[in-house]
């Protein structure tokens, strides 16, 4: 009764405009998360109960979604890249021991995945598996149509998969928060303040130009539509976006306690974010600004994939993966 009371109060909170909302009854409500089962009902939200994937697992820590609805994670622990489709009952392991895993991305039978230096693309069809090296640590990963793209702290690259790697732009030191739209890339630079950039892949000619700067503002992880930027504001503990457009001023989507490890992903109507300290999975109607509580007392929950039909995420201390369908 009082996990619904609190699911009540905090969906009444999320019908105003993006402004300062607080994370306060989320931090209570999840403060158990590790006592919990994440797949009871318990663990409900606005769109039902989450179920459970995959568990056993070491530490899951990132986990991506293909179009046709093949989830790719990586554990970080073991070193293993996994994948399993719709119809399978148990994971289909790519390669184990790898040291370092970073980013992965999810394309139409096709995973890409990085570990220092080296970034390696896996074929599910043909179970065909390259890699590359990169000029220093990758950190990051994405699609962009028929390119791949990857990012380091001081640089970043794309390439057709039968073509050799570019580089985009000059030196961009402090590069991470890599996002995809179609063709077009997206990333952060700088320790110090946020600046967004971005380049047409498609264009040829590897010149990226500033999306914006803000002095008052640094992110971790992006996400990206065709209007907006969101990011995680790890300084201020805040969700954000802000319109493409020059001389646009930020909008709060939500205030957290903390958004230490936590991740976003974007669809057509909704930003959706996990909030690993409280235990949450948590998402905002882009229109209406509506806040809902998709998920509570999960296992440290990280990294978040959305796609057509099915939300995923990591629950990384809990050592699982849940699915909630978007219903």
């Amino acid at each position: 009764m009082q996990n619904l009371l609190s699911l009540l109060v905090l969906t009444l909170l999320g019908c105003s405009a993006f402004d300062d909302r607080s994370d306060e009854l989320v931090g209570r409500a999840g403060a158990d998360a590790s006592t919990a089962d994440a797949g009871t009902k318990d663990a409900c939200g606005t769109l039902g109960c989450p179920e459970v994937v995959a568990s056993g697992l070491t530490k899951p820590w990132r986990v991506a979604l293909a179009p046709d609805g093949m989830i790719f994670w990586t554990d970080t622990i073991e070193g293993t890249v996994s994948w399993m489709a719709q119809s399978d009952t148990r994971p289909n392991e790519i390669e184990r021991g790898v040291v370092g895993l970073g980013g992965i991305a999810a394309a139409t039978g096709m995973v890409a995945y990085c570990s220092p230096s080296i970034v390696t693309t896996f074929a599910t069809t043909t179970g065909e598996r390259t890699s590359f090296g990169a000029p220093s640590t990758v950190q990051e990963v994405g699609w962009a149509g028929e390119f791949l793209a990857w990012s380091g702290p001081d640089f970043v690259q794309a390439r057709r998969l039968s073509e050799p790697p570019r580089n985009i732009g000059t030196v961009e030191m402090e590069a991470h928060g890599l996002a995809t739209l179609g063709t077009k890339l997206y990333w952060t630079v700088g320790a110090q303040q946020l600046t967004v950039r971005t380049t047409d892949l498609t264009s040829g000619a590897d010149q990226a130009s500033t999306v914006f700067t803000r002095d008052d503002a640094h992110a971790l992880m992006l996400a990206v539509d065709g209007e907006y930027v969101y990011w995680l504001d790890d300084t201020a503990k805040e969700v954000r976006r802000r319109r493409h457009i020059m001389g646009d001023r930020p909008e709060i989507i939500s205030r957290e306690s903390s958004v230490e490890d936590a991740q976003l992903a974007v669809d057509e109507r909704f930003v959706y974010w996990t909030l690993p300290q409280s235990g949450t999975v948590k998402r905002a109607n882009k229109v209406t600004s509506e806040l809902e509580v998709l998920a509570m007392n999960q296992d440290y929950p990280t990294s978040i994939a959305v796609s057509a039909d099915v939300i995923v995420w990591a629950n990384t201390r809990g050592g699982a993966l849940m699915r909630l369908p978007k219903r």
